[in-house]
């Protein structure tokens, strides 16, 4: 598992693969994401309406259902239908080709990739009996990237290496690049990079030959990613420093924004901070100049966690609520996008009978206008009296509540910023928080029980990278976590004290595990304690025993590592046998007894067995009919009676138990329990 920092580099280089993305359907002239443009499909009725050759209909009908295959697969599909059935009964090779095309796209789409496959085979047969190779290049570039989508990446290097074949033939300059940019990009996921860097330089001279700086931009963008794939950190500044220059030369100040951002991601991961901080702001100040709200997430989420690592909190948390304001508004654009979307598929027919409906009923509303009048008026003069008389009692009353209406005014302003103000600490808090994906990735089978007690939470839950380890997970977006750590963590005291705690430690623990190298769990509280002895100045001259307790795990193949300060490690076997083993009675902070190192525990899995670690919260809840703790001792059994059902049915006989037993009672303390199946 990869620590915040590393993994929102990862954010960013998602950014460089959209610019990828972007180079290779460029020249393939093929959109994956259109806004619908009523307007145009208006057009395209109105000619076809008018039209009277079957051929001119055929191709209306497919660009139609090019039109409405993104919004509107269903109407899209009968479009293409038709186009074909046309196409078939006046033996019109060219719309055949094009309708086999739109039904390839469509059922892409939706998932149906045999389908698709089938589409666009008939359609590579049809383009070779009358020589069109410009679509025989079409039909092998989308066989290839259906085979992306199946994940088989032999068979799409197939198809697409035919597809350059046939280009070369053409001569088509256009065909050739986007042809070579597919191969590039299934060497570059494969991970044969002296291949894909073969690929990428071929396309160089193409584009020097056009002066296309806005595809040098992106072509030196793809050269960045592979070295940085290679670990080659300065080959890969350099490279985006190019894709830097040709962008402002093309005045696509958006790249120019994305490769600023990439160059501060890879010095931020290098431990760099001030060098990245610099290029994080330049990113940033463009991207804010052209309003590009992706980018100006990315900078200022990048920005408020170097500054926070930095110990300048109230920067940090100045570009945080940045952050935050962007994330806002582009829920709220995509929002609009979706009702703008959902507005378009209403049929017309149906828009008509509802118009008509409306004025029926308008007709009969003023039918009876004029007797509602006359009655309304009748009211409504009883009503105006009934209100004279009560804002004359009102205005004697006025002066007597004035003054405590006043107080409860500013009690009640007072109340609301101070709410306001907790309320952005949780979303700061829950942002330095892993994100569910983040376990789903590492364990397929795991729950977070997570319950705070107040707004924020004293409590918190941390995944690291182990940096003595090799990758070895990988999600569907290509980023890699290696064999992870993962602690449950109790500071003192809860609600706002408690989440001031919790920031500090996530930091801290982030710090040791990404600059210090250290993995061993008691190393890792070991140096914790340092840390947390030495920011909070913790001496016997004062009384500042803040700390926090902790349960901290490195799995690895057929082990885990445990370390615990005071919180221990429950381990309920896959044939139902329950281990526990304890953690070290001492904190992590500064107290009075001896300060010996924490003892490091190793323990033997098999695949199967259950792991769980907690903070006290659950068995120190109040409850029951005697109103006591639920205890240890019941937790056990608990876990050991469930462990064979699913993760979520745990968590949520987990969280069932607790609130039954808690009844009317106030929660006592924040709740964290995290389980696991090795």
């Amino acid at each position: 598992m990869k620590s915040r920092t590393k993994i929102n580099f990862r954010i960013k280089y998602v950014l460089g693969l959209f610019l990828l993305f972007s180079f290779l359907f460029f020249f393939l002239n093929i959109s994956n994401a259109q806004i619908v443009n009523a307007s145009k499909i208006d057009s395209l009725h109105k000619v076809l309406n008018k039209s009277k050759q079957d051929t001119s209909k055929a191709l209306l009908l497919c660009d139609l259902a090019y039109e409405t295959h993104l919004y509107n697969p269903k109407i899209a599909l009968k479009y293409a239908k038709k186009a074909l059935s046309i196409s078939n009964k006046i033996n019109y090779e060219k719309g055949r080709i094009n309708a086999f095309y739109q039904l390839a796209l469509i059922y892409k789409g939706n998932g149906d990739y045999a389908s698709a496959l089938m589409y666009l085979i008939r359609m590579e047969e049809k383009a070779k009996k009358i020589g069109d190779k410009k679509s025989i290049v079409n039909a092998n570039s989308n066989m290839g990237s259906v085979y992306i989508f199946m994940k088989n990446n032999a068979k799409a290097k197939q198809h697409y290496e035919m597809a350059l074949k046939i280009a070369e033939i053409t001569g088509d300059s256009s065909l050739i690049v986007s042809s070579l940019s597919n191969i590039g990009h299934i060497y570059s996921s494969m991970q044969e990079y002296e291949k894909a860097m073969e690929i990428n330089l071929k396309i160089l001279p193409f584009l020097e030959k056009t002066n296309n700086q806005y595809g040098l931009g992106i072509l030196y963008t793809n050269i960045a990613q592979i070295f940085y794939r290679q670990k080659k950190y300065d080959v890969a500044i350099r490279y985006y420093t190019l894709s830097k220059e040709a962008s402002l030369a093309a005045n696509d100040k958006s790249s120019v924004s994305i490769s600023l951002n990439n160059i501060g991601s890879i010095l931020h991961e290098e431990g760099k901070y001030l060098e990245a901080l610099d290029f994080y702001k330049q990113s940033l100040k463009i991207a804010t100049d052209i309003n590009d709200n992706r980018v100006m997430l990315a900078s200022s989420q990048s920005i408020s966690e170097i500054y926070a690592i930095l110990g300048n909190y109230e920067a940090a948390y100045k570009y945080h609520l940045q952050y935050s304001s962007v994330n806002d508004i582009l829920l709220n654009e995509e929002k609009t996008k979706a009702i703008a979307e959902m507005s378009a598929k209403y049929d017309i027919d149906k828009k008509q009978k509802e118009i008509e409906l409306l004025n029926k009923e308008k007709e009969k509303q003023e039918a009876v206008t004029i007797v509602e009048l006359k009655r309304k008026n009748t009211i409504m003069f009883f009503v105006f009296l009934g209100f004279l008389l009560v804002v004359i009692f009102s205005a004697f009353l006025f002066r007597r509540f004035k003054i405590t209406k006043a107080q409860k005014l500013i009690i009640e302003k007072k109340n609301k910023e101070i709410n306001d103000s907790i309320s952005y600490a949780k979303r700061i808090q829950e942002a330095i928080l892993p994100t569910g994906d983040e376990f789903s990735i590492a364990f397929p089978e795991s729950f977070i029980l997570y319950k705070p007690k107040d707004i924020v939470s004293g409590d918190f839950y941390w995944i690291g990278a182990n940096p003595n380890r090799h990758p070895s997970i990988e999600n569907k977006n290509g980023w890699k976590l290696t064999n992870p750590l993962i602690a449950a963590v109790d500071c003192t005291g809860h609600g706002v004290p408690g989440s001031l705690m919790s920031m500090m430690g996530n930091s801290l623990l982030n710090k040791i595990a990404d600059t210090y190298k250290i993995s061993k769990p008691n190393e890792i509280l070991n140096q914790l304690r340092i840390e947390i002895v030495n920011s909070l100045k913790q001496n016997t001259d004062n009384n500042n025993k803040d700390g926090m307790d902790m349960a901290l795990c490195a799995f690895y193949d057929d082990k885990i590592e445990f370390s615990g300060a005071n919180n221990p490690l429950y381990i309920v076997r896959k044939d139902g046998n329950f281990e526990k083993i304890k953690g070290d009675k001492m904190p992590i902070g500064f107290f009075t007894g001896e300060q010996k190192s924490f003892t490091n525990h190793e323990i033997k899995t098999e695949k199967g067995d259950c792991v769980y670690i907690f903070t006290d919260g659950y068995p120190d809840q109040f409850g029951g009919k005697e109103n006591k703790k639920f205890k240890y001792t019941p937790l056990e059994k608990l876990l050991c009676s469930i462990h064979k059902k699913s993760f979520a049915d745990q968590k949520q006989i987990l969280n069932d138990t607790i609130e039954k037993w808690k009844g009317n009672n106030e929660q006592t303390d924040d709740i964290l329990i995290i389980g696991i199946r090795v």
